[in-house]
């Protein structure tokens, strides 16, 4: 899996084998750098989380290409040893400094903090895993394979089908990918990719942070604070090596752009062109026909191969790290609404609007059949209910209510069969004591 212009997966080569070790890589690398014409990989990175097999495969057919470990896994193997914010934290600026002065004061800090974690990460060769030692031709500063992760999550459906079906999908899904890409390129109106374009909006606003100190017309001195970067607009480097590691302009080089009224774009390298975008997506995967035009042969069909079970659950994800959060979602994907103003982007906390009147609180009560009534709750609130008719009919059952002051509630009055049953409402004080005496009648007539 490959990255375009727009630092977006571009697919390249895939294949299905039984399982991951050297002799599978080295079958699968062979036929790509042949395919390709890679040589000895001259020019070329690499990115991988060092499968079995995998970095001898690299080394023996592209001695020249620059490998570099996925940070993402390598970090995950590391604090299964080495936890702990301060060693996390001290991690991660080493791998993100592009300049050699702060890695070695990062890992210093760490030296001092764990000798042990400082071992194990010297040992997995730093020229493969931080940016202070990359290859500054290549113009790009990623240092994990979440591309190819990506891939694995667009194509988890199809991996689940038999073996030529699943082939079969990925292939649409390619063909269907590439096209949608080259129509995305070829209309697309600027002259360099949405990525890199979003980036520059976000730069030229963080820029004015920053001072600059002209030294000539295209040579500045850019500070914050105790911080300050020397750089060439013509020469189109800066001392942080950010601009030169990913072809585009870090936020010294745009405060710099943006001290002589010039667009920063003139500063991205023609990676990131709309050009080069396209001629990506220039090629297409062809239409297959069907298998009814598959020719056929006379040979013994094909076995399915054995089936090796591993250990465990079979999986169809990848395997999460245990800090990666799966089940809930990020911040940046919530929308927040304050309880207080009922408006959308902050909290009852730092709010520092009047509150929203609250709606009185309804309570349903039980009437006539096609007569519902809404009124406010009060106490009490469990009532007798009077069946309806002439005469009182059958007994008296118990009622469940209280008593409030004025007239007889009319949603208190059922419509079932007569006689005084299980309700709900409120019912009077005169008609309680109306009804005690409905009551003794009834208990007298019984004598």
């Amino acid at each position: 899996m490959g990255r375009d212009a727009n630092n977006q997966m571009y697919p390249i080569a895939w294949a299905v084998v039984k399982v991951e070790n050297k002799e599978n890589w080295a079958w699968f690398l062979t036929l790509v750098h042949d395919d390709l014409n890679l040589q000895e990989g001259r020019g070329l990175t690499l990115i991988s989380d060092a499968q079995k097999g995998l970095v001898d495969a690299i080394a023996e057919l592209m001695p020249h290409a620059e490998h570099r470990k996925c940070t993402r896994h390598l970090y995950a193997n590391f604090k299964k040893k080495y936890s702990g914010l301060e060693l996390q934290r001290l991690f991660w600026h080493a791998a993100c400094s592009t300049m050699e002065q702060v890695f070695d004061r990062k890992m210093d800090d760490m030296k001092f903090h764990d000798n042990e974690a400082y071992e194990y990460l010297i040992q997995r060769n730093p020229n493969s895993w931080s940016r202070a030692f990359f290859n500054l031709d290549v113009k790009c500063a990623a240092f994990e394979n979440g591309l190819s992760e990506s891939y694995h999550r667009a194509i988890l459906l199809q991996r689940s089908k038999p073996i030529i079906t699943m082939l079969e999908d990925i292939r649409i899904y390619i063909m269907q990918r590439l096209l949608a890409m080259n129509k995305l390129a070829v209309k697309l109106e600027d002259v360099i990719t949405p990525s890199i374009r979003k980036r520059l909006n976000f730069l030229i606003d963080e820029q004015r942070h920053w001072d600059v100190i002209a030294s000539s017309y295209h040579e500045f001195e850019v500070r914050s604070g105790a911080q300050a970067y020397a750089v060439n607009l013509t020469n189109r480097t800066c001392a942080c090596r950010l601009w030169q590691l990913s072809g585009v302009p870090c936020i010294h080089a745009v405060a710099g752009y943006m001290h002589l009224s010039r667009d920063p774009e003139d500063g991205v390298h023609h990676y990131y062109s709309q050009e080069m975008w396209a001629r990506a997506y220039q090629f297409s995967i062809r239409p297959v026909l069907g298998t009814l035009f598959w020719a056929r042969t006379n040979n013994e069909a094909p076995l399915p191969p054995i089936i090796r079970k591993m250990p465990g659950r079979p999986r169809k994800k990848r395997i999460q790290a245990a800090d990666e959060n799966t089940t809930q979602v990020s911040r940046r994907g919530r929308v927040i609404r304050c309880s207080n103003c009922q408006t959308i982007g902050h909290n009852k906390t730092s709010c520092d609007k009047e509150p929203v009147p609250k709606a009185p609180v309804v309570r349903r009560v039980a009437g006539r059949r096609g007569e519902p009534s809404l009124q406010p709750a009060s106490r009490g609130g469990r009532g007798s209910r009077v069946g309806r008719g002439p005469s009182v009919g059958r007994g008296v059952g118990s009622g469940r209510g209280g008593v409030e002051s004025g007239g007889i509630d009319s949603e208190s009055v059922s419509r079932g069969r007569g006689g005084v049953g299980r309700g709900r409402g409120s019912v009077s004080t005169e008609d309680m004591v109306s009804f005690n005496n409905l009551v003794t009648i009834i208990n007298l007539s019984k004598i």
